[in-house]
């Protein structure tokens, strides 16, 4: 996924759920030419981010926030007029029980040309039963979960058109990257600039399809 997010043009980059900015610093590295900010819920988290960004001297090229996932304000947390051009989670939505309410604020959020990036906890469906149950059992210790409802939006998103979601295993099923852009379909509506708060998706469709339905 940081490749992905490296190879992508110049803009303004947004890890939602950054935690200790490890992400960010990687990002920091492979990806001088963006803009990079970081917003978490933890100000002990936060704490520890802003040391590991002074010793490794990049204080100047990351912004970090605190705040909740779902109430992202680029103006307030961050003095950023308009949207963001990338908004990645890494292994956060499953850990967060308002994520239907985290995710519509990214897309919110999201520039018109821009990509939205999730990597996140799958079923591990493929491992033997033995592996699978033990693996599920140590991620219920940290309170973290699959969440099927979640994948079932994001196939709902592709679905509906106004939006284009790709989802892809990792390691058998232990995980999975999901990559979201809105869909340029050469109509005028399409080119129009989006309101920030005003997001195009519902997340009350019917169900459509299973998780397990997804192509990789």
């Amino acid at each position: 996924m940081l490749d992905q997010v490296a190879t992508r043009p110049a803009g303004n980059v947004l890890e939602v759920g950054c935690g200790t900015a490890q992400n960010l610093r990687v990002l920091d590295s492979k990806a001088p030419h963006h803009t990079l900010y970081g917003l978490d819920a933890s100000l002990s988290m936060l704490a520890t981010a802003r040391e590991k960004l002074e010793q490794t001297e990049c204080t100047e090229h990351i912004t970090l926030a605190q705040g909740l996932a779902q109430d992202l304000n680029p103006k307030k947390q961050f003095g950023v007029d308009g949207s963001f051009d990338v908004i990645f989670f890494s292994y956060v939505l499953s850990k967060n029980p308002a994520w239907d309410t985290a995710l519509k604020a990214a897309l919110d959020h999201l520039a018109p040309n821009g990509r939205l990036y999730i990597v996140d906890f799958w079923d591990q469906a493929n491992p033997p039963s033995l592996v699978e149950t033990a693996l599920q059992r140590w991620l219920r210790l940290f309170e973290v979960e699959s969440r099927p409802d979640l994948l079932r939006t994001l196939h709902q998103l592709d679905a509906n058109g106004r939006l284009s979601c790709s989802i892809t295993p990792v390691a058998r099923r232990y995980a999975y990257l999901a990559t979201v852009a809105h869909r340029d379909d050469g109509s005028k509506e399409s080119d129009q600039p989006r309101t920030p708060g005003h997001s195009d998706v519902s997340f009350k469709s019917k169900r459509v399809g299973s998780e397990k339905g997804i192509a990789a």
